[in-house]
Parts: C-alpha cells; sequence; structure tokens
C-alpha cells in the first residue's frame, strides 16, 4: 500500500503527524503493529486529521483495510465498553455479543486481540477521545496495546492532553504503553503563519487572530465563520452566533442533538421528531453536524458544549427529559443504563435516577469501573429524598466500598460512620454488627479500630454462626493483631475461617483465609500459612473478586516484608500491582507501592526506592495519607543520605504516627526515630524512641522488637531481654558482630550488614566504610571513619562526601558527572561509555540524579540542570 499524500486544502501543519500515519501503518503491514496515540488541546484537529486520513485511505484503497471507528462519550457517567459496544456489528456475532455481556473476566480482552491477528485485511481499530472514556475500555486498550507490536494490526487513539484533571485511569493507560509499538503524535497550534493562510483563503484580514485564537483551529474556524468583522471573544460565542442565525428547524435540531454527547442515533432522532431529518442536511452544511451512520453528532465537542450550556434551563430539562423517554422506550442493552441516568439526572427525574443508578453502578463495578460506580452511587443519594433509612444504609454500604476501591479513604470513612448510624436507628442488629466491622477494618490500626471490632464481635455472637459472624471474627484478629496481640488474634482468625467455610459465602471466605494467614504468618513464618494466603489470591482471581485479590496481594506482600523476605516480595508485587492497576484498585496499588519501597531499602537499591516513593506520591489517586507516608519514607532516606535529619521533625512524625496519618504504626516511627537520632550521635534521644515504643505494649513483628531493642544496645543501654528472635537480631544483641553481619548479608542488605560490622575489627571497619560510600550512606560513613582513627587506622580518607555535603542537591562526584552528560541530552549507553562505567551502574546514577532532583522524568531533570547551569557539573 503505497503512501498518501496530505490534502493540502484540508489539513495546515500537519505534515508530521501525517507521516507518523503513514509510518505506523506501514509497519502494520510489515507485521509490526502499532498504537498510534493522537492527542493535543481540545479543538486542535485530531478528529480533522482521522477523517482525512480515513477519506484518503478509502479513496486510494477501498479493500486493503477494515476500519473499525468509534468514540467516547462525555456522559457525567461514562458507559462501560462504550466504543467497543458501538463496534459490536462489525464484529463476529459471537465476539459481538461477548462485548454487549460487558464483561471483562470472560476472555473478552484476548477474543477481540484474536481476531485483530488473524481477520484480513488488515484492521484499522480507531478509538477517539479517551478521555471520556471508561475505566473497563481502557483496560481493554491497554491490553491491546500491549500485544499489538506481535500482530498486522493498527489502533489509533486519541485524547485531551490539556485537562487539567484528566482521568487517572486514562493516564497509567498511557504511561503502560510500550514505546517500541507506541507512536504519539502531538499536535501543537498552528503559527501565525498558517492562520494568516487560513484567513486569506476565508477573504477574512489576519490581525489579531492568532492572538485572540491561540492558533487552536477550532477557534480560528469559529470565529472566520461568524459574520465579518465580528471576532467574538470566546468559542462559546461564536457557537451561539452562527446557531441564532440558523433557520428555527435546523436550530431545533441542532439544540437536540446538543444534549447527546458523543451523538443522537438516527433511528432515535426519527423516532422522536420525523421532521427534523429534513434539516440534517442544513445542519451539516453550516458546518455544525455530520452524519456518521448510525449517529448524527457534533464536528467539534466545544462546539456542542457551547449549544448545550447556552440552552434556556427549561428548554433543558424538556431536551433531557424527551431524549430519557425515548431511550426507555428502546429495548437495548443494559449497557445503555448510565446513559439513562445521565439525561434523568439533567431532566430532574430523580425517582428514574435512584430507580437505574444503582443498577447502573453495579454493572460498573462488574467491570472494575469503580469511579463510575462511586458517581452512580453518589447521584443516586442525591436523589433520593423519599429514601428510607434501610435503602439509604444499603446505597451508603456500596458507595463506602466504592470509595474505598478508588483511594477515597476520607469519604469512605464518613459514609460507613453514616451507615452505622441508620443501622443503629432502625434496631437492625445484623446490619449494625456488619457496619461496626466495616468501620473496624478501615480504622485500623488506630484505637478506635479495636473498640468497634470488640463490639461488633459481641453482637455478632448473639446472631449465631452465619457470614456475620466470620466478618466479625476476622475484623476483630485484625485489630487484636495491629493492636500488638497476634497471639490472642490467632484463635479468632482460625475460628473465622472454620465459620466462613460453613456460611458457604466465597467472598467471607476469601477474606478469612487471607485474614488468618496473615495473622499467623505475623507471629511466625510458616509454609502452611503462606500457602493459605497464597490460595486466597488465586480463589479471589478465579473468581472475580478483584478487591479481595488486591487485599490479599497486601497480605502477602506485608508478611513478606515483615519477615524480611525481600526478594519475594518484589516478584509478589509486580504482579500484584499489574493486577491491581488493571482492576483500578488504588488503595492496594498505593500499599503495594510502599512495601516495594521499604523492601528496597533494606536490599540498598535506594534509587529505586526512590521511584517507588515517587510513583506514589505521583499516582493520580494518592490520598492525604499516601502522600504522608510518601514523606515518611523520603525522610528515612534523606536520613541515611545525611542530607537531612531534624529532631523536632522526627518528634512532629512519631505524632503523625500515633494518630494514623500514615502507614505506619507508632513503634515502626519510633524505630526510624532511634535510628534518626542515632546517626545524629544523639544516644539519649535513641534510647527514649526505643524504650517507649517497647514499654508501649507487645510489638507486631519480632523484627521490629528486635530492631528496637538492637538500637538501645547501640546507644549504650542495659540490653533488654531478647527472646525468640530473628538470627541477625539475635547475633547483634549478644555481640556477635561477624555472625550478625553474615546473616545480614545473606537477606541482601548491604546497609545492616556494615552497620554490624562497626563493632568489628580494623578490617570489617573498612569493609563498612566501603559499603556505606557505595550506598551514598554518608552519617554512617562518618561514623565508620570516626571509629577507624580512634583504632589509629592509617590511610582512612575522607572520601567522596565533600562533594556530596557542599553540592546543593547533595549529588556526589560521581552524579555530578551523570548530571552533567545528562543535561547535555545523553542516554545512558553513551553517559556509560564516556564514564567507563557498566549500563546499570549509570542507571543507578541516573536514578538517584531524578529523585534528588525531585523530578519523575529524565526531561524534567534536564530542564532543570540546564536552568541552574549544571552542564559543567
Amino acid at each position: 500500500m503505497k503512501p498518501v499524500p496530505l490534502p493540502p486544502d484540508l489539513l495546515f501543519e500537519r505534515e508530521a503527524a501525517w507521516a507518523a500515519l503513514q509510518q505506523a501503518l506501514s509497519d502494520a503491514q510489515a507485521g509490526r503493529g502499532r498504537c498510534v496515540v493522537i492527542h493535543g488541546e481540545a479543538g486542535i484537529g485530531k478528529r480533522a486529521l482521522l477523517d482525512a486520513w480515513r477519506d484518503a485511505l478509502l479513496a486510494r484503497f477501498p479493500a486493503a483495510l477494515q476500519i473499525l471507528r468509534a468514540g467516547c462519550e462525555a456522559l457525567s457517567t461514562p458507559r462501560p465498553l462504550g466504543p467497543f459496544i458501538d463496534l459490536s456489528r462489525q464484529l463476529p456475532p459471537a465476539l459481538g455479543a461477548a462485548v454487549h455481556a460487558a464483561r471483562t473476566d470472560n476472555g473478552l480482552f484476548p477474543a477481540l486481540l484474536d481476531w485483530l491477528q488473524s481477520t484480513r485485511p488488515l484492521p484499522l481499530l480507531a478509538i477517539e477521545d479517551l478521555h471520556w472514556a471508561d475505566e473497563a475500555t481502557l483496560d481493554g486498550l491497554r491490553y491491546l496495546a500491549r500485544r499489538i507490536g506481535s500482530t498486522a494490526a493498527l489502533i489509533v487513539v486519541s485524547h485531551r492532553d490539556d485537562e487539567p484533571a484528566a482521568d487517572p485511569a486514562l493516564r497509567r493507560l498511557l504511561g503502560a504503553l510500550p514505546s517500541a509499538s507506541t507512536v504519539r503524535v502531538p499536535l501543537a497550534p498552528l503559527s501565525a503563519a498558517a492562520v494568516a493562510i487560513w484567513a486569506a483563503r476565508a477573504g477574512r484580514p489576519a490581525d489579531g487572530l492568532h492572538r485572540l485564537t491561540g492558533g487552536n483551529p477550532l477557534f480560528v474556524a469559529e470565529v472566520l465563520a461568524g459574520p465579518p468583522g465580528v471576532l467574538p471573544p470566546s468559542v462559546r460565542d461564536a457557537a451561539i452566533a452562527r446557531c441564532a442565525a440558523l433557520p428555527a428547524p435546523v436550530r431545533a435540531l441542532v439544540e437536540r442533538v446538543s444534549i447527546a454527547p458523543g451523538g443522537l442515533e438516527l433511528e432515535l432522532l426519527h423516532r422522536m421528531e420525523p421532521q427534523a431529518m429534513a434539516a440534517l442536511d442544513a445542519a451539516a452544511a453550516h458546518g455544525l453536524l455530520q452524519v456518521r451512520p448510525p449517529r448524527v453528532e457534533f464536528r467539534h465537542e466545544l462546539v456542542r458544549l457551547a449549544i448545550e450550556l447556552s440552552l434556556p434551563a427549561g428548554r433543558c430539562v424538556a431536551l433531557h427529559g424527551e431524549l430519557l423517554d425515548a431511550l426507555e422506550s428502546d429495548a437495548g442493552p443494559a449497557a445503555a443504563l448510565a446513559r439513562r441516568v445521565h439525561h434523568a439526572a439533567a431532566a430532574g427525574r430523580s425517582g428514574t435516577v435512584f430507580a437505574l443508578a444503582p443498577a447502573a453502578a453495579a454493572q460498573a463495578g462488574r467491570v472494575s469501573a469503580h469511579r463510575a460506580a462511586a458517581q452512580l452511587l453518589r447521584l443516586a443519594l442525591a436523589h433520593g429524598d423519599a429514601l428510607g433509612d434501610a435503602e439509604r444504609a444499603a446505597l451508603l454500604d456500596d458507595l463506602g466500598t466504592a470509595c474505598l476501591l478508588t483511594g477515597a479513604a476520607a469519604e469512605a470513612l464518613s459514609v460507613r460512620r453514616e451507615a452505622l448510624r441508620l443501622r443503629t436507628r432502625l434496631g437492625d442488629r445484623n446490619g449494625r454488627a456488619v457496619a461496626l466491622t466495616r468501620l473496624a477494618l478501615l480504622l485500623t490500626p488506630q484505637p478506635e479500630a479495636l473498640w468497634h471490632a470488640r463490639e461488633a464481635l459481641q453482637l455478632a455472637e448473639t446472631l449465631g454462626a452465619g457470614p456475620t459472624l466470620a466478618v466479625a471474627l476476622y475484623a476483630m484478629a485484625v485489630a487484636l493483631t495491629n493492636s500488638g496481640a497476634a497471639a490472642e488474634a490467632l484463635p479468632l482468625a482460625h475460628r473465622g475461617v472454620e465459620v466462613a467455610a460453613d456460611c458457604g459465602d466465597e467472598g467471607v471466605h476469601i477474606e478469612a483465609l487471607s485474614v488468618c494467614a496473615a495473622v499467623e504468618l505475623s507471629l511466625h513464618w510458616s509454609p502452611r500459612a503462606l500457602a493459605m494466603l497464597e490460595r486466597s489470591v488465586a480463589l479471589a482471581v478465579a473468581s472475580g473478586r478483584s478487591a479481595k485479590a488486591g487485599a490479599a496481594w497486601v497480605n502477602l506482600a506485608s508478611v513478606s516484608l515483615a519477615h524480611a523476605r525481600y526478594p519475594e516480595l518484589l516478584v509478589a508485587t509486580a504482579e500484584g500491582l499489574d493486577y491491581c492497576r488493571s482492576h483500578d484498585l488504588d488503595f492496594a496499588v498505593a500499599s503495594l507501592h510502599v512495601r516495594r519501597a521499604l523492601a528496597l531499602v533494606e536490599l540498598g537499591r535506594w534509587p529505586e526506592a526512590d521511584a517507588e516513593i515517587a510513583a506514589l506520591r505521583d499516582a493520580a489517586a494518592a490520598t492525604a495519607r499516601d502522600h504522608a507516608t510518601a514523606a515518611l519514607m523520603s525522610a528515612r532516606l534523606a536520613t541515611l543520605r545525611g542530607s537531612a535529619n531534624d529532631a523536632a521533625a522526627w518528634q512532629q512524625r512519631l505524632e503523625e504516627a500515633a494518630a494514623g496519618a500514615t502507614e505506619f504504626l507508632a513503634a515502626d516511627v519510633a524505630g526510624y526515630a532511634a535510628e534518626a537520632a542515632w546517626l545524629r550521635g544523639d544516644h539519649a534521644a535513641c534510647a527514649v524512641s526505643a524504650r517507649r515504643a517497647l514499654a508501649a505494649g507487645e510489638l507486631p513483628s519480632p523484627w521490629l522488637a528486635g530492631r528496637l531493642r538492637l538500637w538501645l544496645r547501640r546507644s549504650g543501654q542495659p540490653a533488654v531481654p531478647a527472646g525468640d528472635l530473628p538470627e541477625p537480631l539475635a547475633a547483634a544483641l549478644a555481640g556477635d558482630w561477624r555472625r550478625a553481619a553474615t546473616a545480614w548479608q545473606a537477606l541482601g542488605c548491604p546497609y545492616e550488614a556494615a552497620l554490624a560490622q562497626l563493632e568489628g575489627d580494623e578490617a570489617a571497619l573498612r569493609e563498612a566504610l566501603v559499603a556505606f560510600g557505595e550506598l551514598g550512606a554518608r552519617p554512617a560513613a562518618d561514623i565508620a571513619r570516626r571509629a577507624l582513627h580512634a583504632l589509629g587506622a592509617r590511610g582512612v580518607t575522607r572520601g567522596p562526601y565533600r562533594h556530596t555535603a557542599t553540592h546543593p542537591h547533595g549529588f556526589t562526584a560521581r552524579e555530578q558527572q551523570v548530571a552533567a552528560l545528562l543535561a547535555q541530552g545523553l542516554a545512558n549507553a553513551e553517559i556509560a561509555r564516556r564514564l567507563h562505567r557498566s549500563a546499570r551502574t549509570v542507571e543507578h546514577h541516573v536514578s538517584a540524579v531524578l529523585a534528588k532532583l525531585s523530578v519523575s522524568t529524565r526531561t524534567q531533570a534536564v530542564a532543570r540542570l540546564l536552568d541552574e547551569g549544571a552542564k559543567t557539573g
């Protein structure tokens, strides 16, 4: 298939974009499938480019391509799998039926990929306006785009990139696209010269036109289409002016279509207003509407919005009501539920909203569209003035779950408290017990969680065996474990599994298995308990219970961390993150990032830990608690590196932990505060932090208890009875530094091994100094250096830390070299060649530079380095 020329009279300054589309098509024909991402601001010409390319291809090669094209709609709650449903008639019958089933756990996406791989002629799948896509559609595109490179197919998507609050699910999709098979096509505003040419062709002066429009093609077109001599101050004014000039029947049609995001079906339009069909040609001729069977739609979405917003309130309500009535009489697929809710809400029909929104929310939840589900439930509650307490409490229960799954923890807590209040007012003992368990699980590890869990269990015991008792048992086990009483919790957890198995509720059984295994593993490592936890994950995944799978993965990561099984943790969390991201489980994604970061710190892979912390902080759905957790981990790394270590700041972090503001227990943060004090040389403060945490009560992990006792010993305090502690901690507390260092090294923990060697001889101290230097651990290296000087050791250099101490970003000498080459735009391989280092070593240095600059991309780093004149290092 030969390249088709760019239509010179249709598109301005789109030569590069056109060439990119042509090359992608050529690659796809050669069996190297491509995903093309066209992006730019609203009105920049994404659809115009695709229209022109499609028309050119069809004109030159009508039988060489299958073009499947659909778009996403600006509904208040997007239709799950909306674009795929619109395309279902063009798919094989069985595949079309699978799409209409709107289920993503039944092999739908693999079936779509198989069809793309096997169908001929070459398929071109185009889906526009991804900024309005639902999560299920984005999941499907993520699945297809990651595998498109091995097919002879082409995917083209478009989205706006100027939305200040773009859907986090879309951001995750765009970030997950493989670079090898992804072609990104940015569309920039037109130059002043192009706008002047356009104006000349329209017979209009170009003075001030580029400044007024910013070079946006839609703005330019709307201004030039208005009356001569009039420069509307906005696209809205231009659209309203054009609509007002239309004949009444045409204006009525335009207004009717304006309230239908994504367009209006021609069949539906004919049933509602047969005479309106005659006005279609006139509306199209005026450049407002276009007919793309089976729909009629606006040429530009901004124009549609402008018209809709200009409608008088009564006219708007009436039009939404008429469209809702037409949709209600149409026996269409259940996927139209979200669309009907949208129009019912705009029409003020609260009864219909309440009748449809819960079912639409359940449908959205089944395809992991949890944000859509939450919004639909909020609509149901807002329009449910006549709801009774029982109905409202049930909706609040569902909303609380949806909020948790999207990271809206504060709203979830408020919703859970309101549900408990309603259940209590109803005198619903079972409902109250369930509400108490949900609050307890949400509030852990705060003390309030234990109060709610205890009351829930007391109430559930009076109700007899069943799901409520099973949940109350494991909620109590969780609360006890997090308060340091895991031994007391374990019998309750085992009983919870037994009750759950007998009651026949698979979801409750999965959770009971996960909790029981986690409680047992918090006490001691047990292959049997680990198998139970892995079974919980497998059952949840197999049964499509994504939220329960996410919770079980978090438990798996937590117990691996608690037992210093760091390599296993990294493997499990990599798999868990992939699953949880694809199922929109923001709460689990955040928790897994935290646990990965902690493991990477222990493994001495600090730049990678920085990247995990940045991923947590930059997550689209990051909560205040996530940010506080990220800040705490960054503060610990800064302390280890010596770039920051303020006693007052650590005291504040202890107070935040006690209030449950972060993922960490207060005892964890006490250990970090003790470490920070010891590195400052404040052994008294180190002892105080460790002693208070040990005196506060039984600790949830022998590793944490052992570390706190070790800080007491290092601060010069009398030894505390060690008890049954892990090998490296028991050896260190016994004063056997060689055995402790060997044990830490066996776990892959270079920093802790080097700390153990600080109690050794000169050879051990020299080894520790080298290890600290490689890690960038300046405070510990200074301690090792002082110990060597005290022994009278010779040839102990000050090391590379003079550079680090004086550099504004804390760069080491090597990092300054890397930063200078990075600022020149060099790739890692070239930097490695120039510095005579391995590519992996350079990768670690680049990660460290990005972390110390507090940026997440090389582009951002280069911009900052250039701004600061860092090219000279």
